[in-house]
């Protein structure tokens, strides 16, 4: 016999033997009776055999059967082990990551702890995909994505989160700007300012007007842009202020392309991580990636 091959024999049988009959066997394997039926006996033919004797109250194993029984676990056992040992290595050579996730934290916080992951395996494909909280999780939910990079409010509690750190929203502003100061201003002062937003629904900018609306603050417009990259850019342009998360604006704030505008009491916090699905195995490479984001690698 080809062991690996006959691994559907090798089932059929001991599902036969263990539950008694060859109907139940076929429930339980999700395949119909007459398949298990043939299975078996193709499997007692190669054997020269009969291992299975039916009766009126179920089925039986034969003395033969009871013989191979063991044997046959053992082999189906090794066979399966064999695959997994063939698959693993093959996946070895060539493997992917699929990770979905907001914009401020693909484009910002992923990358450099991918490039130190691809620096450990230097075969491995990733994809990076931006999307909403909620086209995220379903994504993860479908498997096509392994993690998904969120701030822990955006994530349901039947999902797993792994926190990473926290970040905080920003108000930038061109350099020279005068609001643009060491000393903290007050909300308030935004009063008559334009506004250089990303799309309705984005979290920054509803935060953004959230706050504004609690303190009465009536902006002289909106610049209404796609992507974080455009906000900053429109800013930096002068075409007025903007609220973007911390993390995106570090680099343009440490080169002088923008300036931070300190306001009093700060800003809203969160705090952010990767989710993971809970109700089935967490997959290795997304396992990889949070120890290289945690500085646990």
């Amino acid at each position: 016999m080809d062991w690996l091959a006959d691994g559907g024999r090798l089932r059929a049988f001991l599902a036969v033997a263990e539950r008694g009959g060859f109907t139940r066997a076929a429930e339980s394997l999700g395949v119909t009776q007459p398949t298990v039926s043939s299975l078996v006996a193709g499997l007692e033919r190669s054997l020269g055999a009969q291992l299975l004797a039916r009766a009126r109250t179920g089925t039986r194993l034969t003395p033969a059967g009871e013989a191979f029984a063991p044997h046959a676990r053992r082999l189906l056992a090794v066979a399966d082990e064999a695959r997994r040992a063939a698959t693993g290595a093959a996946s070895a050579e060539r493997r992917h990551l699929a990770v979905a996730g907001g914009e401020a934290l693909v484009t910002y916080a992923l990358p450099p702890a991918l490039a130190r992951l691809r620096a450990r395996l230097p075969r491995l494909d990733v994809t990076l995909r931006v999307a909403d909280p909620a086209g995220a999780i379903a994504a993860l939910r479908a498997g096509e994505v392994a993690c998904v990079a969120a701030a822990r409010t955006a994530v349901p509690q039947d999902v797993s989160f792994r926190p990473v750190g926290r970040d905080r929203l920003m108000l930038i502003a061109p350099p020279g700007h005068p609001l643009a100061g060491r000393r903290p201003v007050r909300l308030e002062r935004l009063s008559g300012e334009t506004l250089v937003v990303r799309e309705a629904g984005r979290a920054d900018r509803a935060q953004l007007e959230g706050l504004l609306r609690h303190a009465g603050v009536s902006p002289a417009g909106r610049v209404v842009v796609t992507g974080l990259e455009a906000v900053k850019r429109g800013v930096a342009a002068g075409l007025g202020v903007a609220a973007v998360p911390a993390l995106s604006a570090a680099d343009d704030l440490a080169s002088g392309r923008l300036a931070e505008v300190r306001v009093s009491g700060g800003l809203p916090e969160v705090e952010w991580g990767l989710a993971m699905p809970s109700n089935r195995e967490i997959h290795p490479l997304a396992e990889a990636l949070l120890r290289e984001l945690t500085g646990d690698a």
